[in-house]
């Protein structure tokens, strides 16, 4: 079927029922009522969003562990402060995209993200999206989507807060970050400088290969900046932010096979600019533009040996979002993005990267009924696919003080191969095509809430098939691109959670279990590293006390257990190699001191991997056993939020 002729088919059957996916903040500037439009929230259920808070209770090394103790998200990482990367429903890291501030943010290059290189200081939220949401997101999400959001969430705070924090770790570690940020009537702004450095000397005896010489393993040093800006301007129903993000970091990458060294070194600098305009043209009308502008620069050096990459991406969003009813919203799209790479290890003449896609967001709530649907066609210079489309059907449900809310979906998503998937020299295949597939989900939520509580379960159970899936496989001495016709992708995810809040103390419990499967149709293999079953468990427990002794100052104690477990995984696709499972756990103490207008001092220390647990997420690449960190945090402001 000629592609417009199906886009038109999808509009004129469903053109009424929609999806615009925005999360607003109403604020009251003097006569009139302007609408930040932060466009993340897509109001399903089983979505789970941590925020800046729940990142400082967990403590870890780098963004990408902490979401492997608080989401269904498997973390394969090179260890500490090296790569971390993180892949959803077994469908791999180049399949999970970051989004930040409304920019795709993953490499050009192997078409993934390094979360290790993400600072927590300036993160105000991140929202995990499973199955992923290609209708505004377009390309690469088809496993998930992680977006971030570093500006401040409520413009109606007008003050400035300053915070200092230092953590000290094993391994020689050390992290220092600072922050400002202030809220006017009409502005806002904040900078944040984060920076990492750490020996990484911990042992490890590889027994990875029978007869193979006993080794002990120490790993190399990293070093990293980091330094998040941006500023909000409003004029009248105009607004404009403007975000920086500048990363620097040299890595000695670890050894592997069994050796104590092999002189890697990796130099990282990337540079995102971010523009955003935000204009509330009518009461029924508004518009969004969002220009990004991304420069990535690698250089990989190994015994005399240097690899370097190099790339420069410009990426345009522009939407009108038309608002006539308060149960019917639409949001008319369109996404550009145009990229220029070089690589050494890239065969000669790469052409430019350019895709663009012209998308519809529609939502359709008439009472309790929710209907969210979107349309895309995706275009590039590479070559044209078939509209994409989703569309998700709930109902809320509510008998006292319980709420029911039951949804299904189908979503369809494509991929455009990476660079290195098509040019990487040997290996690479300039004949890929372009991933196709779709997934249907059955969501539901169920809250009881009475007074100071809250119990919740939410359970989603998935079904999907991809085309073209593509796999890097041995071939002799060399591996190869390769692309699969047919792959299956299900499982189950269940997520219980209990929450207390009373005058002195507050109490959350949660236990999670995902059960999937992602690998080939015909031999029922699976892919290398996917688990069976994950599970993640923990307890945080907040008790203020009125006085410490006889000095007659407020503390408050925070408590946190995170735990999680992976089952088995094999390292390849012929199933012939396992990783064993593992089981983690984490405690955390935490003493807080009020000050005045809401400033506070803060201590917490925290043991990592209680039980010295031994355990690799990447084949003969191992993880530290116990490790202690200790920090501190202190932080003044002009008032009480």
């Amino acid at each position: 079927m000629n592609p417009w002729v199906k886009s038109v088919l999808w509009l004129s059957c469903l053109v009424s029922l929609a999806h615009a996916q925005q999360d607003t903040v109403h604020i009251l500037l003097g006569r009139y009522e302007f609408s930040y439009v932060r466009g993340f929230h897509l109001d399903q259920p089983g979505q789970l969003q941590l925020n800046k808070e729940q990142l400082n209770q967990l403590a870890h090394w780098d963004v990408a562990t902490a979401l492997s103790y608080q989401s269904t998200a498997q973390v394969r990482s090179y260890g500490p402060g090296i790569l971390g990367s993180v892949s959803f429903r077994g469908m791999g890291a180049s399949r999970s995209s970051l989004v930040w501030e409304g920019i795709p943010l993953n490499y050009l290059s192997a078409g993934q993200a390094d979360l290790s290189l993400l600072p927590s200081i300036a993160i105000q939220r991140i929202q995990m999206l499973e199955g992923g949401e290609v209708g505004r997101w377009g390309s690469g999400g088809s496993g998930g989507l992680i977006l971030v959001e570093t500006g401040p969430l409520n413009l109606n705070q007008p003050g400035w807060k300053v915070q200092w924090g230092l953590q000290a770790r094993s391994f020689g570690g050390l992290a220092g970050q600072w922050a400002v940020q202030f809220e006017g009537n009409f502005n806002w702004g904040y900078a944040c400088l984060s920076q990492q450095w750490s020996r990484n000397n911990f042992e490890f005896r590889d027994f990875s290969q029978p007869g193979f010489p006993q080794v002990e393993q120490t790993n190399n040093k990293y070093f990293k900046n980091d330094l998040m800006a941006g500023f909000g301007q409003r004029f009248g129903r105009l607004h404009a932010a403007w975000h920086a993000w500048v990363s620097q970091a040299h890595r000695e990458i670890p050894a592997a096979m069994g050796s104590q060294h092999q002189n890697a070194r990796q130099n990282d600098l990337s540079i995102r600019l971010v523009q955003r305009l935000d204009w509330h043209v009518h009461r029924h009308w508004q518009a969004l533009v969002n220009i990004g502008l991304l420069n990535d620069s690698l250089v990989y050096r190994q015994d005399g040996l240097e690899s370097q990459f190099q790339s420069l991406a410009g990426h345009l969003r522009a939407e009108m979002r038309w608002m006539p009813l308060k149960w019917f919203n639409s949001t008319f799209g369109w996404e550009q993005f145009l990229a220029w790479a070089t690589q050494t290890n890239y065969t000669a003449g790469i052409p430019l990267k350019h895709t663009y896609s012209p998308y519809l967001l529609s939502q359709f709530r008439p009472g309790n009924w929710l209907v969210n649907y979107s349309i895309r066609l995706p275009l590039s210079s590479m070559g044209n696919l078939n509209p994409v489309g989703s569309l998700y059907l709930g109902h809320l449900f509510n008998v006292k003080s319980i709420s029911f809310q039951p949804g299904l979906s189908y979503k369809e998503h494509y991929r455009w191969a990476s660079l290195n998937d098509l040019y990487w020299k040997p290996g690479g295949n300039p004949n890929l095509l372009p991933e196709t597939g779709f997934t249907l989900e059955v969501l539901s939520e169920i809250k009881w809430k009475k007074n100071n509580r809250l119990f919740s379960w939410n359970g989603k159970g998935y079904w999907g098939k991809m085309t073209n899936y593509i796999l890097w496989l041995p071939s002799g001495n060399l591996w190869e691109a390769s692309q699969q016709p047919n792959s299956l992708q299900y499982g189950i995810t269940n997520r219980l959670e209990w929450q207390y809040e009373g005058k002195k103390s507050q109490i959350q419990v949660w236990g999670q279990h995902n059960f999937q499967f992602a690998g080939d149709v015909n031999s029922k293999n699976s892919w290398a590293y996917v688990p069976t079953h994950q599970g993640q468990t923990g307890l945080v427990v907040q008790q203020k006390f009125k006085t410490i002794g006889k000095l007659g100052m407020p503390i408050q104690i925070g408590l946190n257990l995170m735990g999680q477990y992976t089952s088995e995984r094999f390292t390849s696709e012929d199933q012939q190699q396992t990783l064993p499972e593992y089981l983690l756990f984490d405690i955390g103490m935490q003493g807080q001191i009020p000050l005045n207008n809401g400033s506070f001092f803060r201590l917490g220390i925290y043991c990592h991997n209680i039980a010295n647990q031994s355990f690799e997420t990447i084949l003969r690449r191992p993880q530290p056993g116990r490790h202690f960190s200790i920090q501190l945090t202190y932080q003044i402001q002009s008032k009480t939020n």
